[in-house]
C-alpha cells in the first residue's frame, strides 16, 4: 500500500497538524499535577522521561506542553516542582 492510499484510508496526512493529540496531552499533564496539590509548589516523583511513560506521551511533546503552558501562565515549575497558577486548572 502506497503512502498516499494509506493517508486517505486512515484521514491523516504527515504534514497535518495533530490538535487532538496536543489536546489530549495537554489535558494528561493537567489532570495529573492538578491531582498531585491544588496549592503551591509541589515535587513529583518524576523526571521528565518517568513523567512521559506514566501519562502515556513522547519526552519531547510532554517538554513541548509544559514549556507551552509555562509561557501560556498555567503552570510555573522547575525540573520536578510544580506550581498551578490559574484557578481554572485547579477547580
Amino acid at each position: 500500500m502506497c503512502c498516499a492510499s494509506l493517508c486517505l484510508k486512515t484521514k491523516s496526512f504527515p504534514n497535518e497538524s495533530n490538535t487532538h493529540l496536543k489536546k489530549r496531552s495537554e489535558k494528561k499533564v493537567l489532570s495529573y499535577l492538578s491531582a498531585q496539590k491544588k496549592e503551591g509548589w509541589f515535587t513529583i516523583p518524576f523526571n521528565r522521561e518517568q513523567m512521559a511513560s506514566y501519562l502515556n506521551v513522547e519526552r519531547s511533546a510532554l517538554s513541548k506542553e509544559l514549556g507551552k503552558m509555562k509561557k501560556e501562565g498555567l503552570i510555573n515549575f522547575h525540573r520536578n516542582r510544580f506550581c498551578l497558577l490559574k484557578k481554572k486548572i485547579q477547580n
